[in-house]
């Protein structure tokens, strides 16, 4: 007894010395099977040495096995106890990929084992890409509103990288006017103008009463500013809607010797004939100027300068007049159907950036609107119930080309006088035959035809058939587009080239420009009038107008009130536009006549135009240079 007590002993003690510290120096598995791990397991093993048959374990797992993961083979770890079945098939699962972020690293997918954990495929760490820095464009204040400096963004996560700050308004180039005459509250001032002549000319220069129309009440606001800052008693408006009526009580007024009208504002188309008649004042002169500052922003710098004759200024427009912003042409562009289209025209998501770029050129125009079609109806033939990129009318959507491609037929000599220039004629030939062959033989196109067809393009586009439609500012006031479910942006005519600089814009000749008689006895009074008036305007009335026009979003929407400012700032038209009438119309014969009619006698008709032109011009000058006033 006492010998085999003595080997037992020998037994635990070499267990203890020799195999335990074999599988880590403490035991942690249940041998015995009895659910527990604890010292039975210590003397279960002491048998299972000695009697193997008797007492059986499993396989022993490696001694590199990390515990707390399962033991591969079907071996059991003694220090964790994990244990799994013998050889088997693998259950492959995937482990998903992270997408990185900017900052902060992904991993590729993986797969691995579900029952014994062995990795299949490994991830592999993916580093984070960093910000990806894009423009946020600036914005330019105005005399009216501030600005913002260009700012960047990543354009992945949208976070700011660097901050745009606020651009305070400008400051007007001599101060905002503070020193004016005084009329004592006794005097009228009386402006002949059209009345209801159309709807973008009715209630332009007085309104009777306040009605909570905003263009109404700024008229309305601004009229009784002007009076209280010149100590006016009033603005009367006598108005004629026959605009031929009016140019009659011009010429009845002035050479009778009356005195009844101290400004005349008529349109364009009417107006600028009566200058040839002798009726006008030179508005930089006769003390006018005084007062009246052309280069001021609230009047149209561009359109002055082509409307100088011999370095005199007979008639102006600008910020009183908002026939020209209502009749100024623009690209309307659905939003909706260039989200829709974007993956056939990636550039359409994203327009506002081609204009910002100086890439809206009339080939990108015609680039992305001119095949644009669909047969919406089945019927096989185009007609206005299809889908198209382009509606367009072939007789005044010309004109706003010959602006927007900045051309022109003129130039002046040393003392201000028109001369013909044919330096452009390759140029005006070249833009002849791309707005041909988009009106009339890109099938995206949809020529409705009519002189003033409008109506008919505003319906098309507010239905949601057209991408891009060549109308008026004034056209959003409309029902259908007032109606229209999809949203729509406005966009500038685009650039003929990406060598032009700037887009320019048309207005169509029945905007109102203003002038003072001759036989007005106190011309300082009428200069200060229009001027106060320009900048009133200036401050309320066309903020209002815009505003409406953006659907109440002219301060709210930085990129679309970009647009309208680049399109109201940059009107320009070409002298031979805004003396057409007394030039004999050569814009119209070279381009607008002749795409309106299908022909294509453009080399004819410009010869014409060299033979004649200058002779008109030269007459032209020997009128109006006897002026003396």
């Amino acid at each position: 007894m006492k010998k085999l007590f003595t080997l037992f002993a020998v037994a635990i003690l070499a267990v203890s010395i020799f195999i335990l510290p074999a599988y880590g120096g403490e035991l942690r598995a249940d041998l015995n099977g009895d659910g527990k791990v604890d010292s039975d397991d210590a003397v279960y093993l002491l048998y299972h040495v000695y009697f193997p048959e008797q007492y059986p374990v499993h396989e022993i797992a490696d001694p590199d096995h990390e515990c707390g993961t399962p033991a591969p083979g079907g071996k059991v770890c003694v220090t964790c106890g994990q244990s799994l079945p013998a050889e088997h098939e693998h259950t492959v699962v995937t482990d998903p990929a992270v997408t990185p972020s900017c900052t902060e690293d992904g991993v590729s997918e993986g797969k691995h084992c579900s029952v014994c954990g062995e990795v299949i495929t490994a991830q592999i760490t993916v580093p984070a890409t960093g910000h990806k820095e894009v423009i946020v464009p600036a914005v330019a204040p105005t005399y009216t509103n501030t600005g913002l400096t260009e700012g960047k963004k990543c354009s992945f996560c949208g976070i700011t990288i660097v901050s745009q700050t606020t651009i305070p308004v400008l400051r007007y180039p001599d101060g905002e006017p503070t020193e004016y005459p005084n009329y004592g509250g006794n005097q009228t001032v009386t402006i002949l103008a059209r009345g209801e002549y159309n709807d973008y000319t009715a209630n332009e220069i007085c309104v009777n009463e306040l009605t909570n129309d905003p263009i109404n009440d700024s008229i309305y606001n601004r009229n009784a500013s002007i009076c209280n800052i010149l100590g006016l008693k009033e603005i009367v408006q006598i108005s004629v809607d026959d605009p031929t009526v009016l140019q009659q009580r011009v010429n009845l007024m002035v050479n009778s010797g009356d005195q009844t009208y101290d400004i005349v504002a008529a349109s364009a188309a009417y107006g600028t004939p009566m200058i040839n008649q002798g009726y006008m004042y030179n508005l930089y002169d006769n003390g006018i100027d005084t007062y009246l500052d052309p280069a001021k922003p609230w009047w149209s710098q561009y359109w002055i300068e082509q409307a100088e004759i011999g370095n005199k200024l007979y008639c102006i427009t600008g910020a009183p007049s908002l026939s020209l912003t209502k009749l100024m042409s623009v690209i309307y562009y659905n939003k909706d159907l260039a989200e829709n289209y974007s993956a056939i025209y990636p550039e359409l998501a994203d327009i506002y950036t081609i204009v910002d770029n100086g890439d809206w050129t009339f080939d990108k125009f015609v680039e992305l609107g001119g095949d644009f079609y669909g047969d919406m109806n089945g019927d096989t033939t185009f007609d206005a119930e299809d889908l198209y990129g382009i509606v367009i009318n072939s007789y005044e959507n010309c004109d706003m080309f010959w602006s927007a491609f900045d051309m022109t037929m003129l130039s002046k000599d040393n003392e201000g006088w028109f001369e013909f220039d044919s330096s452009n004629k390759e140029k005006i030939a070249n833009a002849f035959e791309k707005v041909y062959q988009l009106i009339h033989e890109k099938k995206g196109s949809y020529n409705t035809g009519g002189a003033e067809d409008f109506d008919n393009a505003c319906n098309m586009f507010a239905s949601g058939r057209v991408l891009f439609a060549t109308l008026h500012l004034s056209h959003s006031e409309s029902l259908p587009l007032r109606n229209m479910q999809s949203e729509y942006g406005i966009i500038p005519i685009p650039k003929y080239d990406k060598n032009q600089s700037n887009y320019y814009t048309y207005a169509h000749d029945e905007y109102t420009v203003f002038m003072i008689p001759k036989t007005v006895p106190d011309p300082v009074m009428s200069g200060v009038v229009l001027e106060t008036m320009a900048y009133e305007s200036y401050k309320t009335v066309q903020p209002a107008y815009y505003n409406m026009l953006l659907k109440g979003k002219y301060e709210t929407d930085p990129q679309s009130k970009k647009m309208l400012d680049t399109i109201t700032t940059n009107v320009k038209i070409d002298p031979a536009t805004i003396y057409g009438r007394q030039l004999g119309l050569p814009e119209a014969a070279v381009f607008r006549d002749l795409i309106y009619n299908g022909e294509k006698s453009f080399d004819v008709a410009y010869s014409k135009q060299e033979r004649m032109l200058p002779l008109i011009l030269k007459e032209f000058k020997n009128t109006v240079s006897k002026f003396k006033f």
